[in-house]
């Protein structure tokens, strides 16, 4: 990774800025490496990016289990997700229709498309109470991951990225123990929120992600590595959500819900070993030497101050809001969309479920994130994020008018590119924030993060459960207008990078 030369330029820090800020100019329309030719990783002095003379050294490998533990986090918050709204399906159709089965197989499955008939009727009563359930879990886990997400990534900041890490992997393989232990033991549905608590008090898998983003700002620099190192981590998540949709529906199907929930525990003990060896990417000499309390209220100085004409709060608001209406979305569909596909006209069993979940996320976190750099050369970052955000905008629309598999499909591929406006406004962000605050900053994002996740879910599900008798798409028609909102704010961004030379940290 080669380093350019710069202008010898120095900007002094704003009024209530306690950081130095160095500048460089680049092409208004178009983010460039803008990195002190001394600039070191914060792996030294086992590692750095680059030296003086641009000869780039590798960093220790052990960093690159930064992207196992992401994907299995990730893995396993999309199985036990998967598992456990199809179990509590089955427990509650079991419980209020017993011997009745709406999704059995392929070959023995009842679809019932006669909305006057009594057993359409029924099938919707279990749409509705398994919606309400996952409005239960959401807010068991989201409340406390809203605490634990703001104090991991800010508290990083002081005392470094493993800590904190290996406590976030813990609790989840302690969680998804627990679970595998309550359906073994037919505990009452209503129990196993105890255990979701658990999960959402360690940070669950955004708090893994927000630490690796810190973690890749320590040892990158500023500009298009750090955007693409920051890509990689998304790769991640998508092959873990990836994989995890594809085989639960074959663990159901094969080993049943306890053995699938086992396995899924048995892989995130992996991640704990993981955890462990993973290597300290943040250099003490960076510390910011403040009270605990003091070092929390930094996470909300890039929204109260402009702390450089780098990081005009505005631009931080704007990022932030943008990536408020994306979340909602793309945390409020989780849970529906799999009613969505068990309910008629589809009725679909849990493999197939499963396989349509797999191509749903796969195409937009995997092969729309692989082709990120192909895009990068040849539009502006912030045209990905607006094409990013009409990809989705189209695919939600379509789903909300689905009535044949095939129409499905085509939801699924016209969607490949809707997860890149994510990374892209994240690395805007990143890019203008100093070395030193990048924890604070992705633990402000992961908590609004985690926030979308309760309120998206509990408002999609809410809306689900009232509609889904007159208008079962409407919820995805709500799903397009977040994404055109956010889409609008992108414009914006787009719009002042345009007009303004753009300025960036190292």
């Amino acid at each position: 990774m080669e380093t350019p030369d710069l202008p010898n330029k120095h900007q002094q820090p704003t009024k209530g800025s306690p950081y130095p800020v160095v500048k460089a100019e680049v092409k208004a329309n178009r983010f460039e490496s803008c990195e002190i030719t001394d600039e070191t990783s914060a792996l030294l002095p086992q590692s750095k990016t680059a030296d003086r003379t641009g000869v780039s050294v590798k960093v220790p490998l052990r960093f690159y289990l930064l992207g196992p533990i992401v994907f299995i986090m990730v893995f396993c918050f999309a199985t036990n997700s998967l598992i456990i709204t199809q179990y509590v399906y089955d427990v509650i159709e079991e419980e209020k229709f017993p011997g009745k089965l709406f999704n059995k197989s392929d070959d023995e499955n009842i679809c019932y498309e006669n909305k006057s008939s009594q057993e359409y009727q029924d099938q919707q009563v279990v749409q509705r109470s398994t919606s309400s359930y996952i409005i239960y879990v959401s807010l068991s886990s989201g409340i406390p991951a809203i605490f634990s997400n703001l104090i991991f990534a800010a508290m990083s900041d002081r005392y470094g990225r493993k800590l904190f890490l290996f406590i976030n992997v813990a609790g989840n393989f302690i969680a998804t123990g627990m679970l595998a232990v309550g359906v073994y033991l037919k505990w009452n549905i209503y129990a196993l929120l105890a255990f979701q608590f658990v999960g959402g008090s360690t940070g669950g898998w955004i708090a893994a992600l927000s630490i690796g983003f810190a973690s890749v700002a320590d040892i990158t620099l500023a500009g298009k590595p750090r955007a693409f190192g920051i890509v990689l981590i998304e790769i991640a998540v998508g092959m873990g959500a990836l994989v995890g949709s594809a085989v639960s529906g074959y663990l159901i199907d094969g080993v049943g819900y306890y053995t699938a929930m086992a396995i899924s525990a048995s892989v995130a003990s992996i991640a704990v070993i993981f955890a462990l060896i993973f290597p300290e990417t943040f250099r003490k000499d960076r510390s910011r030497r403040h009270s605990v309390i003091q070092t929390l209220k930094n996470i909300f100085l890039f929204y109260t101050k402009d702390t450089s004409s780098v990081g005009k709060r505005w631009k931080f608001w704007t990022c932030l809001v943008g990536l408020f209406f994306i979340f909602l979305a793309n945390f409020g569909k989780i849970g529906i969309e799999t009613l969505y596909q068990l309910n008629s006209p589809f009725c679909w069993s849990h493999v197939k479920v499963g396989w349509y979940t797999t191509l749903r996320l796969g195409l937009p976190l995997v092969v729309g994130m692989a082709l990120i750099k192909t895009f990068q050369a040849c539009m502006d970052e912030h045209v990905i994020g607006i094409l990013g955000t009409m990809s989705y905008i189209s695919g939600y629309v379509l789903e909300a008018l689905a009535t044949t598999e095939l129409m499905m499909l085509i939801v699924a591929f016209i969607s490949f590119m809707g997860s890149l406006p994510v990374p892209i406004i994240r690395a805007i962000m990143s890019h203008m924030t100093p070395p030193e605050q990048q924890g604070s900053l992705f633990a402000g994002v992961a908590a609004v993060e985690t926030v979308c996740g309760v309120v998206g879910s509990v408002t999609g599900n809410a809306v689900y459960a009232a509609t889904v008798d007159w208008f079962r798409g409407f919820t995805f028609l709500l799903f397009a207008g977040y994404n055109g909102i956010a889409s609008v704010l992108i414009m914006i961004l787009f719009v002042d990078s345009r007009t303004k030379k753009t300025e960036i940290y190292t």
